[in-house]
């Protein structure tokens, strides 16, 4: 059997490494990088490579990294995938990751550079910042590198790899600064990215400007002999000063600069338009008819919602009333038509593809009379689009060698690739009532507006940083634009095809939607709470207004603004960039798992006095795609192996399939028998292969798969008993789980709405003991009536049957203290009631209705912040046979709170059998949430 289990073991990995060597991996090499990709971007795969060996050099003089230490870095590996739609990429260990996506016209991104290169050379100034910060212990993993702040990782790679610009940089500082929000926690704060990354791009550069480059180069250089890097004692040595005291002095600059900047600046008054607690933050706001006080408004409907909704509103007396729901699950953004009948936008769409997660976007087409929907056949990587004035719907599509329009046509279908456009992106784009369609389109970094009409394509201009458009009039075109780091607004006639107008003001107006019958612009704009507001400007204002942003002031105060490190030629060698692309010879990537990231590993010698040497350590390697993950830990003693522990698995996705390989020597925590704990070693070894699917496409639902195969020799340390002293069981077993959970920032201890459905079962075959053991299991979670008012409802129906191993036991155990699965045996528990109890079927249930008193507080209880803090009441029941039936139940009262997937609790609990008596007890409780899907 041993021998049948090892060909197992081996066919398994046999075919997970045959199904990686059958992929479409192909992989390019230059002096630096090299880069990993999946056809059809050999062409993006060669310009990234050729820009990572024009930009490692140059970020390594910026670091202090001398021609001797460039020579000695190991080749950074790049890994290109379109799968997830997003806007992003990362760095980790010596891996650079680069999604292509549908977004490479970034709205609001105003950087004089192609997309690519920013978003490579920011992912390579992280990977050259850890080759400069390395130490003695960087050898044990990347661990090491925390002792970095996430805010110098992120500004010294803007530094590296961009201007300072409006979307990275001034727009959320200056919006802090303004209402008292910038301060040191800016730098820290992981629930504001935007104002992190902003901040920390300017601290950094006002570090340059003031203590020079070569201060950073004395930074990275600061005890290269050292254990580990001591971020704030090199920050001290370096600028004689801590970081939080120079933060200061950096917003004294920042309040001078903005102050005497913006002070030039007029601030006109504006009406605001319709705006009510209906809706926590609102992203826009579309009139679909002025008469009837009708609108549709999209955004979070509350503001711990992790998804957005689009509403159809009527304004009746003042107030909102939501006459239909068109979506919960918004993606993209919301088009209405000229006439105001139909609105058009678009949801995710998930799926497993190349063992990764793939985001698209299904489109469809409502009519707001009627309330049909027409979805778009198939599904797009696209996020802009329009309507004409005939009433069909244009979609840009971003493809891997081109950009293309698709159009739709009511009854007759989608005609693709409507117009292509070659070696530029499309942004957004608009029509004309005689059916010239506008779109800005961008190429290297410079956007252009062009017309599109009677199969021709026109300039219109060019070179400029323009971000969005919007049709005011028949002939007038609103174009937003940046100029000096500040959104204006400008007016393009399309008959003379000038600009007639500028409009500039203290605020950013963002363009949401137009008054066809006045001409005027619906707009909105941040404010001190950091949510949009929405005004109507009119025509006139926008019209009359004239002037332009005054220059950046060249005074001491903004000198910052305008330091940046040495760069390549401005416009990134596109002239070399694209003729240089074809130079390197592709060939297929064997192993495209490998290698893998060390992430930790440590091991060290131990002594006992008892049984001599031993060693303890423990490990983790992962794959920078997540796609294989390696995992060990270990406390061995020769002399003493029952009581030794080892673990290792090993994860890896293949066929769009994970396998899961794990073996386990140690004790087992759970082995209690009447109340005594007795000493047991278990040796496990399990096969497993799951497959996750995605009901209705999406990434609420979710659907796992599961076969499993395990083998247990179990041995006692003293014979206890009657029992055997050792004793084996081993056997298949199958687990099917569906989930549902609408996201919110509260986690999964209140979520909105929540439902999982899990049913497994397991078999021995051929072995000391043949059983089988079947559960299932119910959860049910959501809101009540009241955003602070929640409910939790769990089942469990477990069976047994055969014979089962010593100390196995299926029914209750006492550890109320304790709610999270057990490693040996079937058991759940029931607050207050001290006891095991053995059964062939478990019947249980356990009820929370929980009421949320804070969100957030500002303690903790030693290092666990005191947060998501409730009181809850519960019941909990249980039906066992034993071999009469009876009753276990508990009612009683708690004060928790949560972080992550874990909770604790201290309540009071009265517990009952058969309904009868009655034993009181105050406990504590950790419960730990094991959800495999969030």
């Amino acid at each position: 059997m041993a021998k049948n289990k090892g060909i197992f073991f081996a066919f398994l990995i046999f075919i997970s490494f045959q199904s990686i060597n059958a992929g479409t991996w192909q992989k390019i090499s230059g002096q630096y990088a090299s880069v990993e990709f999946e056809k059809p971007y050999q062409s993006l795969a060669a310009n990234l490579l050729y820009l990572a060996d024009q930009e490692v050099p140059r970020l390594a003089r910026i670091h202090g990294i001398d021609s001797v230490g460039l020579q000695q870095l190991p080749r950074a590996r790049i890994i290109l995938t379109d799968r997830p739609d997003i806007s992003n990429g990362y760095a980790f260990g010596n891996s650079v990751v680069i999604y292509a996506q549908s977004s490479m016209y970034m709205l609001y991104w105003s950087e004089e550079a192609p997309w690519y290169y920013t978003v490579l050379t920011h992912e390579l100034a992280h990977w050259v910042t850890f080759q400069a910060t390395r130490r003695k212990l960087n050898r044990l993993g990347v661990v090491a590198s925390l002792t970095i702040p996430r805010w110098f990782y992120e500004g010294m790679a803007q530094y590296c790899a961009e201007t300072w610009n409006i979307y990275r940089g001034d727009q959320s500082l200056r919006q802090a600064l303004l209402y008292g929000n910038l301060n040191y926690r800016a730098l820290e704060n992981l629930n504001k990215g935007r104002l992190l990354y902003a901040s920390a791009n300017a601290f950094v550069r006002f570090l340059v400007s003031q203590y020079g480059d070569s201060s950073l180069i004395r930074l990275f250089s600061y005890k290269p002999d050292a254990w580990f890097y001591d971020f704030d004692k090199a920050f001290k040595a370096v600028y004689k000063k801590s970081p939080q005291t120079l933060f200061k002095e950096f917003i004294r600059h920042s309040v001078l600069y903005y102050g005497d900047y913006l002070s030039a600046l007029k601030e006109r008054k504006f009406k605001e338009i319709f705006s009510d607690a209906l809706i926590d933050q609102p992203f826009g706001q579309l009139w679909v008819s002025i008469k009837d006080s009708i609108l549709l408004v999209y955004g979070r409907e509350k503001s711990h919602y992790r998804f957005s909704s689009i509403l159809l509103v009527q304004i009746v007396k003042g107030k909102a009333q939501i006459k239909k729901r068109l979506s919960d699950n918004l993606a993209t953004r919301v088009v209405l038509s000229p006439d105001r009948r139909y609105v058009a936008f678009g949801e995710p769409v998930y799926k497993i593809e190349a063992n990764q997660t793939a985001l698209r976007f299904s489109f469809k087409i409502v009519d707001l009379r009627s309330f049909k929907q027409n979805r778009l056949p198939g599904t797009f990587r696209a996020r802009y689009g329009a309507f004409d004035f005939a009433g069909n719907f244009y979609l840009v599509e971003i493809r891997p060698e081109q950009s293309a329009v698709n159009r739709f046509v009511p009854e007759k279908g989608i005609d693709k690739e409507w117009l292509a456009a070659k070696d530029q992106t499309i942004g957004p784009i608009a029509f004309t009532p005689r059916g010239e369609m506008l779109f800005i389109a961008e190429k290297n970094g410079q956007r252009h507006l062009f017309k599109y009409s009677g199969g021709k394509t026109k300039k219109l201009v060019g070179g400029r940083t323009f971000l969005d458009l919007t049709l005011l009039t028949d002939r007038t075109l609103a174009l937003s634009s940046v100029k000096n780091n500040h959104i204006q607004i400008e007016l393009f006639d399309l008959q003379r095809e000038i600009f007639i107008s500028r409009f500039v003001d203290q605020f950013e107006y963002y363009f949401s939607d137009v008054d066809s019958s006045a001409g005027n612009l619906v707009a909105y704009r941040y404010e001190a709470d950091g949510q949009r507001h929405f005004y109507e400007i009119p025509y006139d204002s926008l019209l009359k207004s004239g002037g332009e942003p005054g220059s950046i002031p060249r005074n001491q105060y903004g000198f910052w603004q305008r330091q940046e490190p040495v760069r390549q030629d401005s416009v990134f060698a596109r002239r070399k960039f694209l003729a240089q692309k074809e130079r390197y010879a592709h060939r297929k990537d064997i192993l495209p798992y490998f290698p893998m990231e060390r992430i930790f590993t440590f091991a060290m010698p131990l002594y006992d006095q008892e049984f001599g040497w031993g060693l303890y350590g423990m490990g983790v390697w992962t794959e920078a795609l997540q796609r294989q993950m390696l995992l060990t830990a270990f406390y061995l003693m020769p002399e003493d192996y029952h009581n030794s522990f080892f673990t290792l698995s090993h994860f890896i996705k293949a066929f769009n399939l994970n396998f899961i390989s794990d073996y386990y020597h140690g004790p087992v925590i759970f082995s209690f028998q009447k109340n005594d704990w007795v000493p047991l070693t278990q040796d496990r070894l399990s096969f497993t292969a799951q497959k996750w699917i995605f009901p209705f496409q999406s990434s609420r639902w979710r659907m796992s798969l599961a076969v499993h195969y395990r083998y247990l020799q179990n041995r006692f340390v003293e014979r206890y008993q009657d029992f055997p002293l050792s004793f084996k069981f081993h056997g298949p077993g199958a687990t099917v789980n569906l989930m549902y959970r609408l996201p919110s920032k509260r986690g999964i201890f209140f979520p909105i709405r929540y439902f999982s459905l899990k049913s497994q079962i397991c078999q021995t075959v051929e072995s000391d003991y043949i059983f089988s053991i079947v559960e299932n299991d119910l959860t049910l979670k959501g809101q009540l009536f009241l955003d602070e008012l929640g409910f939790s409802q769990r089942f469990t129906y477990l069976r047994q049957s055969g014979s089962l191993p010593p100390l196995k036991t299926v029914g209750l155990d006492r550890f109320y203290q304790l709610d999270f699965p057990r490693d040996y045996t079937y058991t759940r528990t029931v607050r207050g009631f001290n006891e095991d109890v053995l059964t062939s079927q478990l019947l249980w249930s356990s009820t929370e209705l929980r009421y949320l008193i804070q969100e957030k507080t500002p303690y903790k209880l030693i290092f666990w912040p005191v947060d998501l803090l409730s009181i809850d009441a519960f019941f909990d029941y249980a039906r066992v046979k034993r071999p009469k039936v009876d009753e276990i139940s508990s009612v009683g009262i708690q004060l928790s709170t949560a972080e992550q997937m874990a909770r604790l609790s201290a309540g009071f609990a009265r517990s009952f059998v058969n309904w009868k008596g009655g034993n009181s007890s105050w406990f504590f409780r950790l419960t730990i949430f094991m959800d495999e899907f969030f």
